[in-house]
Formats: structure tokens, C-alpha cells, sequence
């Protein structure tokens, strides 16, 4: 949440004060506005999170707030209060891009679930911003290196319209050899958990090399191309030793640089055993860190890549559920108001029965309503980006679990049919 704020328009000072209360309590910064007129000057003024607007107000319509609020370009997420039975207006407020409507009296579990559902809409809208954003400047610093380092222009084409990580990968540690006029060249990463650097890429005369190949990063010589944070120059000084990165593992002089992800050690990039016996030299290092950047921005733009595929996966599930549960809802209203009918005339003598069947019928619907609802709001849940991730860390909840749990809920309200009989598909 993070100390959103909410503007609170509504000519009621009594339900202002309610609100500004129960907001307040779950953490929310409050605003409140009285009028329509000052409601639609402190939405543009004080730029809140989320306005929750009554529909009657004076001055100006809640629907002539909206009006001018999208005139403005303002496209703050609002939820709209109306009177119970008014419900027809929230049509013409939805074409005006409201996020949802709550009927007064207002019930304080179904008012903070209708803000926090558009508040949710709103971080992943922002979110979807922020890595589009970091993914343009990251592209923005690559096409900078393009024209201050036209001697990699091949490679650095690679980076802009490969997607494919590992390709870029393989082209880097080939171009490392081919710009050192080394032997070999390869892309290590940190492994921190394990003390360890993994071999990413590989490109060299030794085609042998381990895809698998695991140095321990306590004790690696390469270690220290990290730690000063500049490039790592080593030769063996002589013909008769060798440099020992790792047994089996034997070199006479290596160049490595150090690989960073927004100032967080990522690896290092190197070259091993120039042409000819030669020394590399600070050009090799120049054009290396270079290469280095790449490998950098091209991890940085996989990861963001995949980031950006895994949202719009995520918001074409969660607007699957949204538009299913509004067909499903709808029926669902209709046969409860029906239900709740026929419970009054029964109740008035209106509908008799001899016996209890038609009562238990309809607590029986009754029942299975709440079920469905139950069912709905699991769907609903796993919409939300905060309950539910399709990968990382957050652990997608069990739906049938879930949904056994739920439904035993409702039915523990209804004690008459624990021992009838029940249906599973």
C-alpha cells in the first residue's frame, strides 16, 4: 500500500468522517471534499491515488467531475458511491472509466475490497510503466555505447535484435577472442549461495571446456577483477607456469573485467592466452569492458523482457476473470433477489406449504448462492498481482484447498443439510 491516498468527495460530513476513519485504520492518507466543485480541484491539485466519489453532489454531478477530470487527462482510478437501486447510472460512469460502484448504505468489507481491486489495477498499470520505462533507458544506454564504440557496432546489433539471451551470450565471448586475438574467452557468473562462478558462455580453441565448469569464488584469482572493480591483468612470467584457475584448468596470461547490474557484481568477462605469447593490453581491456556493458544490458534486457511477458500474461488472466465473474454474477443477483422473495411471502403466509420443503429449497439455494460466491472470489483473488505471482517467490495458493475450505465455511451456517446428501464433479 504504501501510504496511498485516497480522495473521499461526498456531501455527507458523517460518512466523510466514517470513511476517513476506517481508511485511515488500514493505512491510507485521506482527503475529503465536500463539494463536486472542490472535489474536482483537489484531484487535480493533490493528484490522489484513488478518488471515491458520490454521484449526488452539489455544485458540480459526481458524473461532471468525471467529465472534467478526463478532460483534464487525469486518470486517477475512481470508485463510485450510489444510492441502492441507482445502480442504472454506473453505466454512464463506467464509459467514463470508472473502476467500480458501491451502493449506500455502504458496507465497510465491500467498500475496501472495491478499493483495494482498483488500487491493484493501478500498481500493475504503474508497474507495467516503470519496466517499460527501465527497459527503454536501458536500450536508450545501449544505442549511446553503439555510437561512442563503432569498432563493436556487429555486436552491439546482436544485443539490440537478439532476444534470445543465450545467442547474445555466444556472440560476446566470440567477439571477446576475436578483439583480443585470444585463444579462448569466457563469461563467468556469481553464484553467491554456492561460492561459486558458473560458466555461462564459452568460445575457444579448447573445445573440450565443461558447459558445467564451476570455479569456487573464495579462492579464484578472477575474484579480484570484482573486488578492485577494474579490469584483472595476470601472466604466469615465464614458460614453465602456468596460472591454475582450476585443476585440469591451465593458463600462461588472462584479462578479465568485472560484469555489474546496477552496481551489484554480476560476473566477469575474460580472454586467456593472446596469440603468439603476446601480453594483452589496455586496448584489449577497453574493447573488453565494452563487451562487458553489453553483457550487462543483455541480461538486464532478458530479465525485463520476461518481466513485461509475465504481466501482460498476468492482466490477460486477470481481465478473463473479471469479465467472466460480471456474466456470472449478474444470473447469480437475479436468482437471490428471487429467492429472497420468495422467502418473504412465505414468511407473510402469502406461500404456504404443508410441510418444510419449500423453505428448505430455499435455503438450499440460498446455500449453494454463497458457494458460487465463494468460488467467484477465489477466481477473483488469484486476479489480484498481490495474492498471486506465475513465477518467483510468492507461492500461488492451492484452488482446490481453498475452495474445499470456502464452501465448508457456508455450509457449517446451514446445519439442516450436514447430513443430506451432497454431489461432487
Amino acid at each position: 500500500m504504501a501510504q496511498e491516498t485516497i480522495l473521499v468527495v461526498d456531501d455527507n460530513r458523517e460518512i466523510v468522517a466514517a470513511l476517513s476513519d476506517i481508511l485511515q485504520t488500514q493505512g491510507y492518507t485521506v482527503l475529503a471534499a465536500f463539494t463536486g466543485r472542490d472535489g474536482l480541484q483537489m484531484a487535480v491539485e493533490k493528484k490522489p491515488d484513488l478518488i471515491l466519489l458520490d454521484w449526488n453532489l452539489p455544485e458540480l454531478t459526481g458524473l461532471q467531475v468525471l467529465q472534467a477530470l478526463r478532460e483534464k487527462g487525469n486518470q486517477a482510478p475512481v470508485v463510485l458511491m450510489t444510492i441502492y437501486g441507482s445502480e442504472s447510472v454506473a453505466v454512464q460512469a463506467f464509459r467514463l472509466g470508472i473502476r467500480d460502484y458501491i451502493s449506500k448504505p455502504l458496507r465497510v468489507a465491500e467498500t475496501l475490497n472495491a478499493i483495494e481491486r482498483a488500487l491493484s489495477e493501478e500498481r500493475l498499470r504503474r508497474e507495467k510503466e516503470r519496466i517499460s520505462q527501465q527497459l527503454e533507458q536501458a536500450n536508450r544506454q545501449l544505442q549511446q555505447q553503439l555510437m561512442e564504440l563503432t569498432t563493436l557496432q556487429a555486436i552491439g546489433q546482436s544485443v539490440i535484435s537478439v532476444l534470445d539471451l543465450e545467442t547474445v551470450l555466444s556472440r560476446v565471448v566470440e567477439a571477446a577472442c576475436y578483439f583480443s586475438d585470444a585463444r579462448e574467452s569466457a563469461l563467468f557468473l556469481i553464484d553467491e549461495a554456492e561460492d561459486a562462478l558458473t560458466l555461462r558462455a564459452h568460445h575457444g580453441t579448447d573445445r573440450s571446456r565443461a558447459p558445467n565448469l564451476r570455479l569456487k569464488y573464495s579462492i579464484s584469482p578472477l575474484r579480484r577483477a570484482v573486488e578492485i572493480g577494474e579490469p584483472l591483468f595476470l601472466t604466469s612470467g615465464s614458460t614453465d607456469y602456468s596460472i591454475k584457475l582450476k585443476t585440469d584448468y591451465l593458463v600462461r596470461s588472462l584479462l578479465y573485467v568485472p560484469l555489474y547490474i546496477q552496481n551489484r557484481p554480476l560476473g566477469v568477462l575474460g580472454v586467456m592466452d593472446k596469440v603468439g605469447g603476446k601480453s594483452f593490453t589496455l586496448e584489449d581491456a577497453r574493447l573488453l569492458s565494452s563487451l562487458g556493458n553489453y553483457v550487462a544490458i543483455a541480461i538486464e534486457n532478458a530479465r525485463l523482457y520476461e518481466s513485461e511477458k509475465e504481466l501482460a500474461r498476468a492482466e490477460t488472466v486477470k481481465q478473463m476473470i473479471v469479465t467472466l465473474s460480471h456474466y456470472i454474477m449478474n444470473p447469480l443477483t437475479a436468482v437471490n433477489l428471487s429467492t429472497y422473495e420468495l422467502f418473504t411471502k412465505h414468511a407473510k403466509g402469502l406461500i404456504t406449504c404443508p410441510d418444510e420443503s419449500l423453505r428448505r429449497g430455499l435455503r438450499m439455494i440460498e446455500m449453494n448462492i454463497k458457494e458460487i460466491i465463494a468460488v467467484i472470489n477465489i477466481l477473483q483473488q488469484l486476479a489480484a498481482p498481490k495474492s498471486t505471482t506465475y513465477v518467483g517467490d510468492i507461492e500461488m495458493i492451492d484452488i482446490e484447498d481453498e475452495v474445499r475450505r470456502r464452501v465448508q465455511q457456508v455450509r457449517a451456517q446451514y446445519p439442516e443439510f450436514e447430513q443430506g446428501p451432497t454431489s461432487t464433479t
